[in-house]
Formats: C-alpha cells, sequence, structure tokens
C-alpha cells in the first residue's frame, strides 16, 4: 500500500533531506557532551584513581624504612609505644594497647589465625607419619570413626611401630591423655619406648619425661602413660585418671583384663566421649578361654594380617622355613601357624598342664576312706572349693563338688565350703571330711573353725608348687584322679591351664602361665598334697596339712 502520510518533522521516511539534518545535529550535540567529560579536571588532575592502595604504599615504605643501623622504623615506634604502655598504665598507649588486647574481635582473629596454622601443621605431621607405613598399617592409622578396635598380627608384622604412630598422631590433638598397657611395665617401656621416640625424634616433636619415667608430656598438653596389667591388683594404678586413648597390648596374654577393662579404662574415656578410642593388639592367644578370643567373635572392629603381609621383610618363604627348622617344627604346628601365620584357632595344645585328663560319669558305689574340701580364697582371681573324696585300697580319688565365682566375700566362701562338706556326708564314708585351704589368709581359715563350727580344718602344704602341678596332672592323665564330666570352673581350668614359653627359644618351661589363671585346679592341688601323702604315700615330697589350731600357735 503507497504511503499516504505527509512530510513533516515527524515523518522522516519520505523526507530524506529532513532525516539527514536532524542527524546532524543530534551527532553535533553528543560531540558537544564526549568534548566536555575528555576534558574535565577530573582526568586532568589524575584523581580519577583509587586513593588507598597509594597511600598503602607510601605508608608500608615509611614503616619498613630502616635507620643507619638496619632497623625498621615500625619497630622503633612498637618498641617506643610499648616501652611508654607499660611505664605509664594511664597514658594514651596503654589505654590504645588495652582496648587492642581485650578486644574479641582481636582475639579470635589471633586464636583463630593460631588454630589454622596449628591445624596445618598437625595435617603434614599425620602425613608424614603416615608415610613411614605400609597399606595394612595404614589402613588402620587412618581409622577415625570406631571407637573400639581390635588388632591381631604376628610376629614382625610391624605391630609394634604401628602402635607407636597411632600414639604419635593422638597426642597432635592438645589436651589428648593417652595410655599404653602391656603385660608388664618394664615390657610396655621394652617393647614401645624405643619405637615410640623413635618416631617423635623423626617428626620433630618436642617431649619431656621418657617411656622408663612412665610419662611422656607434650607442649600442646597430650601426655602418654606407660603401664603394665598382670595382676587384679594393678587396676587401682589406674584409678581417677581420664584417658582419651588406651591401647592394651598384648591382650591375648594378659591375666583376666576384662575387670581392668570394665571397671577401670571405659569409665576413665567417657568423658571424652565419642572421641575416646581403645585399641587392642596382640598376637591370636594361646587358649580359648581367654578375653582376646571372645573379644574376637564379637562385633568389634576387627584387623588381622601377618608378616607375610610387611613388605619390608625379604625372602618370606625362607624365613618361614628357618624358623621351622629351629623349632623342629612343620608349617603346620600350631606354634608356627599362630605366631606367623596368624591363625586364631591354633591353640597351645603342647603346652596343656592337664592333657588327656579322664573324667567320670557315674561315682563308684563304695566306702570312701578319705574326704577333702579344698579352698583357693581367690582375692586376685575367682575363688573355688573343690570336694573329692579318695579310696586307699583303689588309690583313686574322685571329684564330686565344683564351685567358682569371682568377687565373694570370706563368708560366702565359708558358706560354699560348708555346704561341700555336707554334699560329702551324703556319701558313705569311713572318716569325717577335712578342710584345706590356701594359705593366704589365716583368719579366714580360722574363721571357718571359730564361727563355722568346721572341726576339721588346715592349712594346706604348698612347698615345691611346681612339682605338685606336674604331680596332679600325671594323675589325672592316668586315671588315678578323675573329675566329673560335666561342664564346670575345674573342666574349664584344664581345658585352659598352660605351661609357659620362653620368649627366646619357645621352650616349654614347666611354671603356669599367666595366660590363664586356674583357681578350681588350684583348690583340687591343696587336697592332692594330703592324697599323695595319706593315699599314695608320697611322704618325701609331701608332707600333711597343717592343723589350723596349730597353725595359729
Amino acid at each position: 500500500m503507497p504511503n499516504t502520510k505527509e512530510n513533516n518533522e515527524a515523518n522522516f521516511a519520505n523526507n530524506p533531506e529532513l532525516a539527514s539534518r536532524a542527524g546532524k545535529s543530534r551527532n553535533a550535540n553528543k560531540g558537544n557532551v564526549t568534548q566536555a567529560i575528555t576534558k574535565s579536571d577530573v582526568i586532568a588532575q589524575g584523581r580519577n584513581k583509587r586513593i588507598t592502595p597509594e597511600i598503602q604504599e607510601m605508608i608500608r615504605n615509611e614503616l619498613l624504612a630502616t635507620d643507619k643501623k638496619g632497623v625498621p622504623y615500625v619497630h622503633q615506634f612498637i618498641k617506643a609505644f610499648l616501652t611508654e604502655a607499660k611505664s605509664d598504665p594511664n597514658s594514651q598507649p596503654a589505654k590504645m594497647l588495652a582496648n587492642a588486647m581485650f578486644n574479641d574481635n582481636l582475639l579470635s582473629t589471633l586464636d583463630d589465625e593460631l588454630n589454622k596454622q596449628m591445624a596445618k601443621d598437625n595435617e603434614f605431621m599425620v602425613y608424614r607419619i603416615r608415610q613411614t607405613l605400609y597399606d595394612k598399617q595404614q589402613e588402620v592409622y587412618d581409622n577415625e570413626i570406631d571407637k573400639s578396635i581390635m588388632i591381631i598380627c604376628t610376629r614382625r608384622a610391624g605391630k609394634t611401630e604401628l602402635n607407636a604412630r597411632i600414639l604419635a598422631k593422638a597426642i597432635l590433638q592438645p589436651e589428648t591423655p593417652c595410655l599404653y598397657i602391656n603385660r608388664s611395665f618394664d615390657a610396655a617401656v621394652s617393647q614401645l619406648g624405643k619405637p615410640l621416640t623413635d618416631i617423635l625424634d623423626k617428626i620433630g616433636l618436642k617431649y619431656e619425661g621418657s617411656p622408663g619415667g612412665g610419662l611422656i608430656k607434650f607442649e600442646n598438653g597430650s601426655t602418654i602413660r606407660f603401664g603394665g596389667f598382670n595382676n587384679k591388683g594393678q587396676i587401682d594404678a589406674y584409678r581417677g585418671y581420664k584417658f582419651k586413648y588406651v591401647i592394651v597390648d598384648e591382650i591375648g596374654h594378659l591375666r583376666n583384663p576384662r575387670m581392668l577393662i570394665d571397671e577401670c579404662l571405659e569409665p576413665a574415656m567417657l568423658d571424652f566421649g565419642k572421641e575416646a578410642r581403645i585399641i587392642y593388639t596382640g598376637t591370636p592367644p594361646r587358649i580359648k578361654a581367654s578375653y582376646a578370643y571372645q573379644l574376637w567373635h564379637t562385633n568389634i572392629k576387627k584387623y588381622h594380617w601377618s608378616f607375610m603381609d610387611n613388605p619390608f621383610i625379604p625372602d618370606k618363604e625362607e624365613a618361614i622355613e628357618a624358623v621351622c627348622k629351629k623349632h623342629g617344627l612343620s608349617i603346620d604346628a600350631p606354634f608356627i601357624q599362630r605366631e606367623y601365620f596368624g591363625n586364631m584357632e591354633a591353640f597351645d595344645t603342647d603346652a596343656m598342664i592337664f592333657r588327656g585328663y579322664q573324667t567320670y560319669d557315674k561315682l563308684p558305689d563304695v566306702t570312701w576312706t578319705h574326704a577333702w574340701v579344698g579352698i583357693d580364697w581367690g582375692f586376685e582371681d575367682k575363688a573355688a572349693v573343690i570336694g573329692v573324696v579318695a579310696n586307699s585300697n583303689t588309690k583313686e580319688m574322685y571329684v564330686t563338688y565344683c564351685w567358682s565365682e569371682a568377687k565373694k566375700s570370706i563368708s560366702d566362701i565359708c558358706n560354699k565350703a560348708v555346704e561341700a562338706v555336707a554334699e560329702l556326708k551324703k556319701l558313705r564314708l569311713s572318716k569325717e571330711p577335712w578342710i584345706i585351704c590356701d594359705t593366704n589368709e589365716k583368719s579366714a581359715v580360722y574363721e571357718l573353725y571359730q564361727t563355722y563350727k568346721m572341726p576339721n580344718v588346715a592349712c594346706a602344704y604348698k612347698y615345691d608348687r611346681d612339682m605338685a602341678i606336674e604331680q596332679l596332672a600325671e594323675w589325672s592323665r592316668t586315671g588315678a584322679i578323675k573329675i566329673h564330666n560335666v561342664e564346670d570352673a575345674l573342666k574349664e581350668d584344664y581345658d585352659n591351664s598352660v605351661w609357659e614359653r620362653d620368649e627366646e627359644t619357645d621352650a616349654i618351661l614347666h611354671t603356669i602361665s599367666d595366660d590363664y589363671h586356674p583357681n578350681a585346679a588350684m583348690a583340687l592341688l591343696y587336697v592332692s598334697r594330703q592324697f599323695a601323702f595319706d593315699v599314695m604315700g608320697f611322704t618325701e615330697t609331701n608332707k600333711s596339712a597343717k592343723n589350723i589350731l596349730e597353725s595359729v600357735k
């Protein structure tokens, strides 16, 4: 459609001349504005620059300018400022300093910066320590989640080095009290002392004290305490302390550690909540009835490897062959499987004291010429009361009564002894039973006589105990002494009592191992000495128990 609009100032479409004239007018105005800005005083005088950087640079240069001795002005100023502030607490510098010192924002800033630097340093320390471990060890080292951990390794698997590094990592956190426990204090120091101080020195961590002194202190308030545990009496050594990290080493060889852990260590860690850690380490236990074996079969976080996983040991197969040759054993022997392959089921059957013992189901219907009750007071372990009958003609002894419990009073034990006497009297006896007691508490023995009206009470003959145990073990194997075929404390003792082994040669030593402490078997041991004297006629190596009235004279 043709354009019908008139030519006027509002219609440029059909009027090119009008459009050109209007455009020239606008361009002229635009040029005038641009020229005005270009020629402004701001540009001419340089005031479009930011002033802060220039002033900061000038102040910085002046403050850092040095005198003829090379001392910056800022050092001189600060020294003079502080000198005046200290000399006159009411001066302006003192007031300014006080305002700065007690300003929450300033203190928080300073603490934040320090914490950041400490965190950075600690992170680097943790990394440096970690680099000294191999993959199996690093897996445990990195675990920051599990509160309870169990590490069962073999000899030469790097367990001790790992323990040292776990503690070195733990004390990097301020105010972290740690505890390391072994079978004895001396064992704790000899086992961990050097590996721990070596890694602390390697990473340049300063400390006071020594492992031999039992305590190491660090500048950040953290500590590492060394201790031992081989009997119940040592529990008190740890009461009253608070621990954030605890390592219980040789857990498979500690003597009844349950009470130590349940009643002492776990309560000592409560203040630290989820940050508290307890780590059990060791080699596989020699016996099934051990705290370590029971703990292993719970849902605790477990780690397990052998020296075969240790990349720092060369020629592992040749090393195993050498060990087998040294001990005259095959690779399938329980000792090799337990100590070098970490087999948790390879118990030390060769060292069992009562191996091959005989049991009975029904007591013979005869007249018994002797009857005894044996008592082990069990102040450090369980108490035990054993009742037995014997026949001089057949030269046999049968255990008919067995009781054993922990944390029992003298009156509880005496009542059980009275009960055992009553049970023996139900059988056909030719004479009254005698009660033969451990001599550790003669006042308790006398209480049986005086308070409980037991007329036949004596203190056991306890000399040459190791010989007596071998004698008891031999008679148990040959059937001269038989135990009832039921699951009781005596059968547990028979199944788990082992001889000690030499740590260097692994030779069996005829001394009862602390890996397991028998109680019912000890009560039986006391009456077996009387059996040896009265029935078997072994009067040269045994003597009669001493009547309590004679013992207290």
